[in-house]
């Protein structure tokens, strides 16, 4: 029991800010070695653009997880995030965050920080729900460990539609699924 608990252990904070609204990122990754800071790549500038509007855009996020960050089976979780306040969904029930939308966009920064390897690059256009996206592909490596990503950004908005992030070499997969239309903070029990 303990090796597992010591196997999950590294992707508890990556999960955690998922469920509170990440962030690819996880939630946020990118693909180059840290010789300049990763907003100086065109291409990363523009993952990380995104994520950071993702951070104060009200939005519904829909997430899956498997492997070792979901002990081994398949969990799904909602995140909402609203003007003033992140809620998240587990086992059927809302809570509400004690991290403010402010808060998550200071992690994240710090998160980006101390990413030691941070690369980017486009792929292709595609569409998600008749919306036109960007696909782009991401890789990043920090005390955690590496994570490699696939994230569609809305051409019109410049906001993510959809992420999938592998961690530490295929161990755990997330898929998250990003909504903005009636985002309304949820009923808390």
């Amino acid at each position: 029991m303990k090796t597992h608990a010591r196997s999950v252990r590294p992707y508890l904070p990556r999960f955690r800010r998922l469920l509170v609204s990440l962030n690819i990122g996880a939630a946020l990754t990118a693909i180059g070695i840290m010789q300049a800071a990763p907003t100086d790549d065109p291409i990363c500038k523009i993952v990380l653009d995104a994520m950071a509007k993702l951070g104060h855009t009200p939005h519904h996020q829909h997430a899956t997880m498997t492997g070792a960050i979901a002990g081994g089976k398949t969990m799904e979780a909602e995140g909402i995030t609203t003007s003033d306040a992140i809620y998240v969904k587990m086992n059927g029930k809302w809570t509400a965050s004690p991290l403010t939308p402010e808060a998550m966009a200071k992690q994240e920064q710090e998160n980006i920080r101390n990413t030691k390897v941070y690369r980017c690059q486009y792929e292709r256009d595609e569409n998600v729900d008749g919306e036109a996206a960007a696909v782009y592909k991401a890789h990043s490596e920090n005390e955690n460990g590496p994570s490699d990503a696939e994230i569609w950004i809305s051409k019109s908005r410049g906001l993510p539609l959809r992420e999938t992030i592998d961690l530490s070499a295929g161990e755990s997969h997330m898929s998250v699924r990003f909504d903005y239309a009636n985002v309304d903070a949820p009923a808390l029990k």
